[in-house]
């Protein structure tokens, strides 16, 4: 191959975009080895939150469980409450309350007949005096309760002090209330209610009330239950003084929501928000929820969002420098093999270039538009059965004699095409004179390399391929398709709509001519016809000879 195409292959371009592969291929696995970390330590850290999460919710629920077993020990006094102790069922509930910080306050609430009303009024006035039962009328304002068949009354409340506003109040003139006692009451079991504004709050501060229901023996049915219902046991709770102390102000950065999923979907109630308690964003796509155990009869969940400076927290600077080293690394490489290119041009390198057009034997040549001078390599002559010294002096009025002069025209008008930038290369298949006299096809493909100052070629470099027997086969298939046209078309063939006579069966044909249906269908088919009578026709005329058989 001639030294300056294969100065032309090795040029400045290739040694460039060899450079620029190395350093995008160092990006691509920088970038995908620090991308994949990143993503593990995603993965580890949303772990990570999730169990920190888990464990406030798990804080959450046992908090919730211990305040309403305390419950379950204030209502053996209140089995009997004709003979309650008040100073006893008072110093019991001082004594749960000092344990469980998070209850408001303990009550007692009586089931009161409407015509016992006064007597149960009359009773506490004496620790109480103006002791009256109470509702809140529409604006909000505590008054006296209106004349109702059934009370549930707050008869007792510890601590007194903060609640005085509660003592007396009427649970059964609330319908939420109203609906939890009786809920609480039908099941026989304890339940909590909905989210509600306390009575002894002046702040609009949520809160809800834990029912336990106490009866008259052991009632195992609705109608016994509703008939031996003495009254219930009250834990008045604010939640956020449970969440408060399950979940510390300085909570590592996590922002939270404690909501009641009991009601429909879609319409959550949003009991308190914990603030992440450092000034950073919240980041909104790591939200998650977890589900607290039913308890009492509600299902409540702990919605909880990172902030920034959690992650950051708990991430390191390893991706990052991953990535940077990699980068860095890449561009040392593609520098390095930059500059040892520019000088490493090695008779290896040709000598491999000289193999592979020597292994896909293809003939070569350069042509100087400008001199006519022409150079070829052994393969362009071997092709057509000569030796390269054969064809000298080359130029090219060599390929002009060679070619067949059908093919010439043809190939002066690409090769203009090709000169005044209509293609991007010169392309033809054409035959070429053997030695031994015969026509051999070749691939001719080349293109302009190098132009003069006014726009003219100058230097064409191109390839000569044999595709003699691509083309022999081609010819050969095309001769058989003919072939087998021409013998199809031949075929006889009969279709349409045939006009025969109803009475005498002749066809007439395409003249208008009526012939016999033997005449006509020899013509128009391979058929032949042999003649015989069938049985009916030989009853018919011949009956005489048929009678005796």
């Amino acid at each position: 191959m001639p030294n300056h195409i294969l100065d032309l292959l090795y040029s400045g371009t290739r040694r460039y975009r060899a450079a620029a592969l190395i350093m995008v291929s160092g990006f691509v696995l920088s970038a995908g080895s620090g991308g994949l970390l990143h993503v593990r330590e995603t993965n580890n850290f949303v772990e990570l939150f999730h169990h920190d999460v888990d464990q406030h919710a798990d804080f959450i629920y046992r908090e919730l469980m211990v305040n309403f077993e305390a419950l379950q020990t204030l209502s053996v006094l209140l089995h009997e409450p004709h003979t309650l102790d008040p100073d006893r069922l008072r110093e019991e509930s001082q004594r749960i309350l000092k344990r469980h910080s998070d209850i408001q306050a303990l009550e007692w609430i009586p089931r009161v007949a409407g015509e016992d009303r006064t007597r149960y009024e009359s009773e506490r006035q004496a620790q109480h005096p103006g002791f009256v039962f109470t509702e809140r009328d529409a604006q909000g304002d505590m008054v006296t309760a209106r004349q109702r068949d059934e009370y549930y009354p707050v008869y007792y409340v510890e601590p007194l002090a903060g609640n005085e506003v509660a003592l007396g109040f009427d649970l059964g003139s609330s319908e939420p209330r109203r609906e939890a006692l009786e809920q609480s009451r039908d099941r026989g079991i304890p339940l909590a209610t909905a989210s509600i504004t306390l009575v002894q709050e002046q702040e609009s501060q949520k809160g809800f009330l834990a029912l336990l229901p106490i009866f008259e023996g052991k009632p195992d049915t609705l109608e016994a239950r509703r008939e031996n219902l003495i009254g219930f046991v009250l834990g008045v709770y604010r939640i956020g003084d449970i969440i408060k102390t399950t979940i510390h102000e300085q909570n590592g950065g996590i922002y939270f929501e404690l909501l009641d999923l009991t009601g429909p979907e879609g319409k959550d109630d949003l009991l308190f928000v914990h603030p992440a308690g450092i000034s950073s964003p919240v980041l909104e796509r790591f939200q998650y929820m977890k589900e607290l155990p039913e308890l009492l009869g509600r299902k409540w969940g702990l919605s909880a969002k990172p902030t920034r400076q959690y992650i950051r927290a708990r991430q390191s600077h390893l991706p990052i420098t991953i990535f940077l080293s990699g980068l860095a690394f890449s561009i040392a490489v593609a520098a390095y093999f930059y500059a040892i290119s520019r000088y490493t041009i090695s008779k290896n390198a040709r000598w491999r270039i000289q193999s592979i057009l020597e292994g896909t034997h293809v003939g070569t040549w350069e042509w100087n538009t400008q001199s006519d001078e022409v150079v070829l390599n052994e393969r362009w002559a071997e092709i057509i059965g000569y030796q390269l010294k054969e064809l000298e002096p080359i130029s090219i009025r060599t390929w002009m004699n060679l070619a067949h002069p059908e093919d010439l025209e043809k190939s002066n008008r690409l090769l203009h095409e090709h000169f005044e930038g209509k293609s991007e290369f010169y392309e033809i298949e054409c035959r070429m004179k053997h030695k031994d006299g015969h026509w051999v096809w070749v691939h001719d493909r080349g293109k302009v390399f190098s132009w003069s100052a006014d726009g003219k070629p100058v230097m064409m470099f191109g390839t000569h391929q044999d595709i003699t027997d691509r083309k022999l086969a081609e010819q050969e298939r095309e001769r058989t398709i003919q072939e087998l046209s021409k013998a199809l078309s031949e075929i006889k063939t009969l279709r349409g709509i045939v006009p025969i006579c109803a009475s005498c069966k002749k066809i007439r044909d395409d003249q208008g001519f009526w012939k016999q249906v033997e005449s006509y269908v020899a013509q128009h088919t391979e058929a032949e016809f042999s003649h015989g009578i069938c049985p009916e026709c030989e009853k018919e005329l011949y009956a005489e000879l048929t009678q005796g058989s």
